[in-house]
């Protein structure tokens, strides 16, 4: 187990401004957990939050990728982030981390780096999915993705609606993907999760769009099956679902699923 503690401080470009707080990181190879502790952030008076990023820097350049949004500073800031190889899109970006930055919406970045190297934390580029290396793989992913089995419980499975925060009902070892990034992305965007009971198996569900890219997104954070909306039988606001596009969830199996018998009866 490594532990080690960075300063927080706010930067403009590549230099520091003013120290905020502190973080407390303590890594192994299975899981990272990140305490920040910060006070004097500039925020909007009605700033919903700072969007958090772990980023990594490699040839000059500033990679980040999405971890979700803290609660708003008020006036301080206390945020855990725990996240494993499987939360960073592909796992070799796991060990590829040097930093956190917290943004708010005017633009103000806030980070604190593992190690001195100078990072252009301002120009911060997202990370997304690499693509593939030929047309002919990118034909066969494709096409592959679009023969994907979607998993049809028919009326053998019951579905909950839930928010983030009732995440804490499930098993502990399950905490750590509320922090998600592609969880974290379909709950702002369609503002609920889902619980659903399938031949006894309890599995998460995150709301989306089904295409094959979106397909493979899902798979490499681990939400590999797609559950089309019309099978749920939930009925939804306009903020909650998407009618111009093939709607639904991508679901994954909740581990120790044996010993959520209480949540499954409520479900």
């Amino acid at each position: 187990m490594r532990r080690f503690i960075r300063y927080l401080y706010e930067y403009e470009q590549e230099k520091k401004m003013r120290n905020v707080g502190f973080v407390k990181i303590e890594q192994d190879m299975e899981q990272c957990v990140i305490h920040v502790h910060g006070k004097g952030f500039r925020m909007e008076e009605d700033a919903k939050g700072l969007e958090v990023y772990l980023f990594w820097n490699q040839d000059e350049k500033c990679t980040g990728i999405n971890m979700g949004v803290t609660e708003p500073p008020s006036p301080g800031l206390n945020y855990q982030l725990c996240y494993t190889p499987e939360d960073m899109g592909e796992k070799e970006n796991y060990g590829l981390v040097n930093g956190i930055i917290l943004k708010d919406i005017s633009g103000h970045c806030y980070a604190a780096v593992w190690n001195d190297d100078a990072v252009n934390i301002c120009q911060m580029e997202k990370w997304e999915m690499a693509e593939e290396e030929t047309h002919e793989k990118e034909k066969s992913n494709a096409e592959a993705s679009e023969e994907q089995e979607v998993k049809e419980c028919g009326k053998r499975y019951k579905v909950r609606k839930i928010q983030r925060k009732d995440m804490v009902c499930l098993p502990r070892c399950e905490w750590k993907h509320a922090n998600n990034s592609f969880l974290v992305h379909g709950y702002y965007n369609y503002h609920h999760l889902i619980l659903t009971v399938c031949d006894g198996q309890l599995k998460l569900g995150v709301p989306g769009v089904y295409h094959p890219q979106e397909a493979k997104a899902a798979e490499s954070f681990g939400f590999p099956e797609f559950l089309p909306f019309e099978e749920t039988g939930l009925a939804l606001t306009e903020e909650e679902t998407n009618d111009r596009e093939t709607f639904g969830y991508w679901c994954r199996d909740v581990r120790g699923s044996e010993d959520c018998a209480d949540i499954q009866r409520k479900i």
